[in-house]
C-alpha cells in the first residue's frame, strides 16, 4: 500500500468520526430527530423542539457535548495538518532522491570520462616506448660517428624529445589516475548516503539534544537536521542518566533541525520530557557491518 493511499484511508476514517460525533452531539441536545410518529406516541422517542430545548435538563448534558464536538474538530483538523504535513514530506523525499540520483548519474559519466582518458594515455605511453626503442636501436646501428654525424645528432634529439614526451604523458596519467579515485570516493559517498537516506539508517557516532518538547501533540524537536547527518523514518532513543527514557521516529527533516515523534508506550512511567535531554541512534537504525560494506 502506498503512503498516499494510507493518508488517503485516514482521512476517510477521521471524516465519518466527525459526522458521527455531530450526530451523537444533536441527538443529545434534541432527542431523536428522525424517529416516527407512532414512536414518539408511544413514547419510544423523544424529539425536543425549540420550545422544549430551553427547558431541558440535559443542557449540561448539551453543553459538554457541544465542547466535546469542538475538540474533536480540533483534533480532526490537527490530524488534518499533520497528513499535509506526511504528504509534504514525501514529496521532498522524493524530490531528494530525484537530486542524488542525477548526481550519481553524472559522476557515473565523469568517471566514464576519465577511464577513457586513462586508456587512451596508456595507449600514447606505449607508442612513445616502442619509438624510444626504435630510436635506440638505431642509435647503435648508425657505425661511425664521423661518417653518420648528422643522423646521429637527430636521433639524439628525438631521444630526448620522446624522454620528455614520456615524463610528461606519465605526470598526466597519474593526474588522470587520481581525479579517477577522487570521483569513486566522491561517487561511493553519494550512494552511502542516498541507501541510508532511502533505509532511514544513520552513523552511529550521531549524538544531539532535545531543543523543544510538545507533550500534548506527542513530539519534540532535536538541535540537529539534514546538515548533521539526520534522516527520515529514522529511529532515535532519548537518554537521561545513562538509561533509555523514551524512543522516537524523526518525521520532518530541516537543514539544522529536525521534529521527532514520541513512540507511544515507549516513554517511562514519571518522566517528562526536557530540552536539554540527550538523544541518540537507536540500534535498530544503525547499519550492520554488511550494509556498511556495500
Amino acid at each position: 500500500m502506498k503512503v498516499s493511499d494510507i493518508i488517503t484511508l485516514v482521512a476517510a476514517l477521521v471524516g465519518v468520526a466527525a459526522i458521527w460525533f455531530s450526530y451523537q452531539a444533536w441527538e443529545a441536545y434534541a432527542g431523536q430527530p428522525f424517529a416516527s410518529e407512532q414512536d414518539r406516541a408511544r413514547g419510544v422517542a423523544e424529539y425536543r423542539g425549540p420550545s422544549t430545548q430551553t427547558r431541558s435538563p440535559l443542557i449540561p448534558t448539551r453543553i459538554s457535548r457541544t465542547n466535546q464536538l469542538q475538540v474533536e474538530t480540533e483534533t480532526r483538523t490537527q490530524i488534518e495538518s499533520e497528513i499535509a504535513g506526511l504528504v509534504s514530506q514525501v514529496d521532498e523525499l522524493d524530490a531528494s532522491n530525484q537530486v542524488l540520483a542525477e548526481e550519481i548519474l553524472a559522476a557515473t559519466t565523469r568517471r566514464q570520462t576519465l577511464e577513457d582518458t586513462q586508456r587512451d594515455k596508456r595507449a600514447e605511453l606505449n607508442r612513445n616506448q616502442e619509438r624510444v626503442r626504435e630510436l635506440s636501436e638505431a642509435l647503435v646501428a648508425t657505425g661511425e660517428p664521423q661518417e653518420l654525424r648528422g643522423r646521429v645528432q637527430d636521433n639524439v634529439t628525438r631521444l630526448r624529445q620522446a624522454d620528455e614526451d614520456l615524463v610528461t604523458q606519465r605526470n598526466l596519467l597519474e593526474e588522470t589516475i587520481r581525479r579517477r579515485d577522487n570521483q569513486e570516493e566522491s561517487l561511493e559517498s553519494l550512494r552511502q548516503t542516498a541507501r541510508m537516506q532511502a533505509s532511514g539508517q544513520m552513523d552511529p557516532s550521531f549524538s544531539s539534544t532535545i531543543r523543544e518538547v510538545y507533550g500534548r501533540w506527542g513530539f519534540v524537536t532535536i538541535g540537529a537536521g539534514a546538515n548533521q547527518g539526520v534522516n527520515a523514518r529514522t529511529a532515535l532513543e532519548v537518554v537521561r542518566g545513562g538509561e533509555v527514557v523514551a524512543a522516537l521516529r524523526v518525521s520532518t527533516v530541516e537543514p539544522t533541525s529536525a521534529v521527532a515523534a514520541i513512540e507511544p508506550g515507549s516513554l517511562q512511567e514519571g518522566v517528562t520530557l526536557r530540552p536539554g535531554d540527550q538523544v541518540r541512534v537507536s540500534p535498530e537504525s544503525v547499519p550492520s557491518p554488511e550494509q556498511a560494506a556495500n
